[in-house]
């Protein structure tokens, strides 16, 4: 239980971190390299040493294929869909997914206390128009 705690604390930081910088040092995109997301990880003190601990900002912000080679050397970690799963849940609980575009709309907005979600229940994030914003996954 109180790893979950923390786990799910460091998705939302992060969601709340990242979006911002990812694209204003590398433009908007729908995925980013292991090297860009290891480098906001690195600006926003979020970093660490161990490929497993920096696994669930490579699922938020990588592809399928960059997530499976940044932890092809560490075992025992959930598969990609699991971890986008988790992100989804714990950042955007009443939403039916996520991409780039909603962290980065959600990176403007502060958490409600109360819930962690700063979104009305009816928004579906899990479509992009694939415009200039980010694209879908």
């Amino acid at each position: 239980m109180i790893k979950d705690f923390f786990k799910n604390r460091k998705i939302k930081k992060y969601a709340r971190k990242m979006p911002k910088k990812l694209a204003a040092k590398f433009g908007n995109k729908s995925e980013y390299s292991e090297e860009e997301v290891e480098t906001i990880l690195k600006i926003v003190k979020l970093y660490k040493n161990d490929r497993a601990g920096n696994s669930y900002a490579i699922a938020m912000y990588c592809s399928n294929e960059c997530y499976l080679g940044y932890l092809a050397s560490s075992p025992g970690i959930e598969d990609y869909g699991a971890a986008r799963e988790l992100i989804r849940s714990v950042v955007f609980p009443d939403a039916s997914g996520f991409n780039f575009s909603s962290l980065l709309i959600d990176a403007s907005n502060p958490y409600e206390a109360s819930s962690g979600n700063s979104h009305p229940s009816s928004v579906d994030y899990s479509h992009d128009s694939g415009g200039s914003d980010g694209g879908s996954d």
